[in-house]
């Protein structure tokens, strides 16, 4: 008779068998005392403990005790020999798992490959980083053997884990607030810079705003996205603006329009940055102001149904009109322009240039007192390939050049 390997080992040891080459004897008054016994093993084994009670009790008639407990014949004669061979624990479930399995198939250099690329794209499936391997690699791999390293060290996305390492990376990096700003005493000493959001022509427009903290002059330009690429750009047109006045520190709140290539950008301009503290609008008092005046005074009365650069040109004339004609209170009723002029410290003033570029008009300006201080001498010198709207005044008192 050939024996199962799986309890091969307890019939040679003959453990919790008392009845072992006994043919099948079982008292009746044993069964209480088997029950008491079964009660140390899983409920599997209790239960095909009474087909065995059941089976001697009644004559030994295997096909009645399968009937009564609806198993089949086969099955209860299987545990009935387990029974015998191995006692209480032949009776129990053993592991299925196949004698032979397969092996771990993949080295631990494409163990590391796929780890790293999964890290770098974590919302990517095995398929796509598959061929992310080939093309990275120039090597095959299976997709199972990627969800095998996927699974072994569960690299999944997390979308709270990943917000709490980035609220602990934010409070790892220290922030100057504006509180430490030192007072301003010149022009670009502290700019602030905000970003004001409005519903226009169907969409959402995004209008970046600066100011001078000293002498309230101010910028402004229209983007039609809320990025750092575009606070970057605009950081750039203000540099340009403020040639001969580079800019000392800048004063932005802690949104994402003002991180990575802004950051970077400043960084790279040798800019010191001041944050606003959190919870404390009044940090950006001054600004606020000037974004109220923009919206009450241009946007709310100005005709919004035109093209960005339409918009962004209509903007500059009346930044124009704000820093040189419009009196502010604060100032004792002087104009941004002429508070500067009151500056004890002289400006540095640049030398008459010819702009040309292309994709812009060219046009020939005299920089007087400060940065906004152009007169446009004449009409356009000439008109590139380009075409912008009549609408624009080309002829008015103050004017600026498309790109600004």
């Amino acid at each position: 008779m050939s024996i199962n390997p799986h309890w091969r080992e307890l019939l040679n040891k003959q453990i919790n068998n008392p009845y072992f080459g006994t043919g099948f004897t079982l008292p009746p008054w044993t069964g209480e005392n088997l029950r008491q016994e079964a009660k140390r093993y899983s409920p599997s084994v209790r239960k095909r403990l009474e087909w065995i009670i059941f089976y001697q009790t009644k004559d030994k008639n295997g096909a009645l005790t399968s009937r009564h407990f609806g198993i089949s014949t086969k099955t209860f004669f299987k545990f009935r020999k387990r029974f015998t061979l191995g006692g209480l624990k032949g009776l129990d479930d053993y592991s299925k798992r196949p004698i032979s399995t397969r092996s771990w198939e993949i080295t631990s250099r494409q163990e590391a490959r796929i780890r790293n690329l999964r890290k770098k794209y974590i919302r990517i499936g095995k398929m796509k980083l598959a061929k992310y391997y080939q093309l990275e690699y120039g090597d095959v791999i299976s997709s199972w053997k990627i969800q095998r390293v996927i699974e072994k060290y569960q690299l999944y996305y997390h979308p709270l884990n990943t917000a709490k390492k980035r609220r602990n990376y934010a409070k790892g990096q220290i922030k100057k607030r504006i509180s430490q700003a030192p007072v301003s005493t010149t022009l670009a000493s502290l700019f602030h810079v905000d970003t004001i959001v409005f519903y226009w022509n169907n969409t959402y427009r995004y209008i970046l705003t600066a100011i001078d903290d000293l002498t309230r002059v101010a910028y402004a330009r229209m983007y039609e996205h809320h990025s750092s690429k575009d606070a970057t750009d605009f950081l750039k047109r203000l540099k340009y603006l403020l040639s001969g006045n580079p800019i000392q520190a800048i004063h932005t709140d802690n949104g994402s329009e003002f991180a990575k290539y802004f950051k970077k950008a400043c960084t790279d301009m040798g800019i010191d940055r001041y944050f606003s503290r959190v919870r404390m609008p009044k940090d950006n008092a001054m600004l606020e102001r000037f974004n109220r005046t923009l919206q009450e005074e241009f946007i709310e009365v100005y005709d919004t149904s035109t093209t960005t650069e339409e918009f962004n040109q209509l903007l500059t004339e009346w930044l124009i009109e704000y820093n040189f004609k419009r009196p502010h209170q604060s100032l004792s009723y002087l104009t941004p322009m002429e508070y500067a002029d009151t500056i004890p410290k002289p400006l540095p003033m640049n030398p008459s240039s010819t702009i040309n570029c292309s994709s812009f008009w060219i046009v020939k300006y005299v920089h007087s007192v400060s940065f906004f201080g152009v007169k446009l001498l004449s009409q356009c010198v000439a008109r590139t390939t380009r075409s912008f709207p009549s609408r624009i005044n080309t002829t008015a008192k103050y004017s600026l050049p498309i790109f600004l």
